[in-house]
């Protein structure tokens, strides 16, 4: 979550979600294998988001992110 800034502030969101949640991050029972791994893990994912200014970035396109990504965590818990 602290890797290749973009542009601005929705670029960079766009980037690293896509780099760990996106649907090529997925394992072969389809699962979202970046959850599960690393040192950080969610915590590291929940620590980002609270640094962000929700007014730079368009919510419709960040929620539909967040939705799937709650959904994967409601499958694993």
């Amino acid at each position: 979550m602290s890797g290749n800034e973009g542009e601005d502030t929705w670029q960079t969101f766009n980037k690293r979600f896509d780099a760990l949640f996106a649907e090529d991050c997925r394992d072969g029972q389809g699962r979202l294998h970046h959850i599960r791994r690393g040192e950080f893990g969610m915590d590291m994912v929940v620590q980002y988001l609270s640094t962000l200014d929700i007014n730079l970035l368009p919510l419709d396109l960040v929620a539909k992110k967040l939705d799937r990504l709650e959904a994967e965590l409601e499958i694993i818990s």
